[in-house]
């Protein structure tokens, strides 16, 4: 089969289509409307548990221990959620791989988070050895936004973060004395506060109070006495005290303990000997400073 073509005819030739070349999108094209997405950052907080070892914490204020940790170059650790029991344990987990991290295979938590309150407490419990644990969490809800009357559902009850605080700092108080031949440690006790250690035969009694509420028994007309026997323990009887009226901020007059005695034995002739320790100070005007 033969074709013929006939070339003297003229015809159009097309135009050449120009394209524009399809760009990448840019980084904030692609994130773009994923502004309100949340992005969880974590951090390694020292000795954040009881034990003084680290704690993870992230963003959201969830916190993590360290599960296991290998050692090549970066170190290779795993992080699982703080709240493990016998009876429950939240399945989150988070690798880290030098200063990367991510969740493991389940990253929804089956409790609510306590951020970094819990950490903050024992961190200022440890710093403040000597200042009760309720106002050391009162300052660390104020300090973190939250105080204690509007405290969110998902914030620590205030008990709990106390008894917390106690904890944190168990280990730097020393050990409860055993027999009356105990020693007073001075550097756990604040200073001026140990008033006097008085040996009596085998008993001992030991009175504490600052400088400033001796100054207050001084100037005080009347002394009111009372001792409980509840809160103390072996080898002292009672906690003896002596009150007296103040002024408070408020510039009402108000009963308030101003001096404490730990008592070893409870005669006539102890009561007798630690009054008139008293009476001496006043009398010389004799306060330890």
């Amino acid at each position: 089969m033969s074709i013929s073509f006939n070339l003297s005819d003229n015809f159009e030739i097309p135009q050449e289509q120009e394209e524009a070349t399809i760009a990448d999108p840019t980084l904030h094209e692609e994130l773009e409307g994923l502004g309100d997405v949340p992005v969880t950052s974590f951090k390694i907080t020292t000795g954040g548990t009881v034990q003084g070892k680290n704690i993870l914490v992230d963003s959201n204020g969830y916190t993590y221990t360290m599960k296991w940790k290998k050692d090549p170059t970066p170190p290779f650790s795993a992080w699982v959620c703080g709240l493990q029991s016998k009876t429950q344990g939240c399945p989150v987990s988070v690798l880290q791989h030098g200063d990367q991290f991510k969740f493991g295979h389940n990253e929804h938590h089956l409790h609510p988070a306590v951020g970094d309150v819990v950490v903050a407490v024992k961190k200022a419990a440890k710093d403040n050895v000597f200042r009760p644990a309720s106002d050391i969490v009162e300052g660390v809800l104020t300090t973190e936004g939250v105080l204690p009357a509007d405290a969110p559902v998902n914030c620590p009850r205030h008990g709990n973060l106390t008894r917390a605080a106690n904890r944190a700092r168990q280990r730097q108080r020393p050990q409860e004395p055993q027999d009356q031949d105990f020693k007073v440690i001075m550097n756990s006790v604040p200073e001026g506060f140990l008033q006097d250690d008085i040996h009596a035969g085998e008993s001992r009694h030991v009175i504490f109070a600052t400088p400033e509420q001796m100054a207050a028994l001084d100037g005080a007309k009347t002394w009111y006495l009372d001792g409980t026997f509840k809160i103390v323990k072996r080898p002292s009887y009672q906690l003896f005290t002596i009150h007296a009226f103040a002024k408070s901020y408020s510039g009402e007059q108000e009963q308030v303990p101003l001096a404490y005695c730990f008592i070893g034995s409870r005669t006539k002739a102890d009561y007798k000997k630690i009054l008139k320790t008293f009476q001496f100070y006043m009398v010389c005007r004799i306060f330890i400073t």
